[in-house]
């Protein structure tokens, strides 16, 4: 077995993406077929198109990307609160939402909260 890279796989409407650690392009998009954001929507193989993130390969032992690290290239997740809002780069550089370390089921290390919903969570935890 080689050293694993990282890719960015997306479909080629750019809806859904996904980093996954392979040999290859070829073996990344089909390993990305079994991924939850493509699994469901019934891709085909020649429906993705992967970029290779060379800057992302020392992360492929944990398979864990540092959610700010995502943040810095343009990616943006749900709010891990109750508001579900989009939350961006710009949203922790504003002090709108902070990094937290969660546990996810994905390619992700850490989540993203707003500040709003924060508090929320801390005021229940606290009961």
């Amino acid at each position: 077995m080689g050293n694993k890279k990282a890719y960015i796989v997306s479909d080629k409407w750019n809806e859904n993406s996904t980093v996954i650690f392979a040999e290859s392009v070829g073996k990344a998009k089909s390993e990305a077929l079994y991924e939850d954001e493509f699994s469901w929507h019934d891709y085909e193989y020649i429906e993705l198109r992967a970029r290779r993130m060379k800057e992302w390969d020392k992360y492929a032992e944990s398979k864990k990307i540092p959610i700010m690290e995502l943040l810095k290239n343009g990616w943006w997740f749900y709010c891990d609160g109750y508001c579900g809002r989009q939350l961006s780069e710009d949203d922790i550089i504003s002090g709108d939402a902070v990094i937290i370390e969660d546990e996810r089921n994905d390619f992700v290390k850490g989540n993203i909260i707003c500040k709003e919903c924060l508090k929320k969570k801390r005021a229940q935890e606290c009961r």
